[in-house]
């Protein structure tokens, strides 16, 4: 046996714990160093709990955007500059070739200010605030509303002429059954 077994073995100490703390005792008897809240009363009394409420960083009172279309004549859309660090130049040329263009700070009595502004651009993150011509907005509407009729349309005239993509969806009996009845359904009532 070597010195140092024969020094472990002979002191009964557990392992970790350092030489002589065996036998230390620990005065409990001493004042706790800081006091808890409920005997400290006034900074109980003077405290008010404030929840956690997440709020959208991007969010535009509806207010704002409608007294925005009625005074200035613009319409409002969030666009984003980049996705995972990848530019989108297409994307935001394209939003361009359609007159969108930044908000500036300071643009529209600065209505828009404190959402943030970096380099004179309305700005959160990486998306960029873009304002749009009313005008300009009615026709794209109109240009949307036309195209999503038109697919309705067209399926309606290949399942009428073709038939569906189904074995022996092209026989004339088939074809002579293929009908798409339409219902209009009240939605949602959404409050102002």
């Amino acid at each position: 046996m070597s010195d140092e077994q024969a020094d472990t073995e002979t002191s009964k100490r557990p392992p970790g714990r350092p030489k002589g703390s065996k036998g230390k005792r620990r005065n409990a008897d001493r004042d706790p160093i800081h006091k808890p809240m409920r005997e400290n009363n006034d900074r109980a009394e003077m405290y008010e709990f404030i929840p956690y409420e997440a709020h959208d960083k991007f969010y535009i009172d509806r207010d704002i955007v409608k007294s925005a279309e009625r005074d200035w004549g613009i319409a409002l859309m969030w666009v984003a500059l980049e996705v995972l660090g990848k530019p989108l130049d297409d994307f935001v040329a394209a939003r361009r070739r359609n007159h969108w263009e930044e908000m500036r700070k300071g643009d529209c009595e600065g209505m828009f200010d404190h959402l943030g502004h970096r380099d004179g651009v309305i700005k959160v993150e990486n998306m960029v605030l873009m304002r749009q011509p009313i005008e300009v907005q009615a026709k794209a509407r109109l240009y949307e509303k036309r195209q999503a009729a038109a697919a309705i349309t067209n399926m309606r005239q290949s399942h009428a002429t073709e038939g569906v993509d189904v074995k022996g969806g092209d026989h004339p009996s088939a074809l002579a059954k293929n009908r798409h009845r339409t219902s209009y359904e009240e939605g949602p009532k959404i409050p102002d």
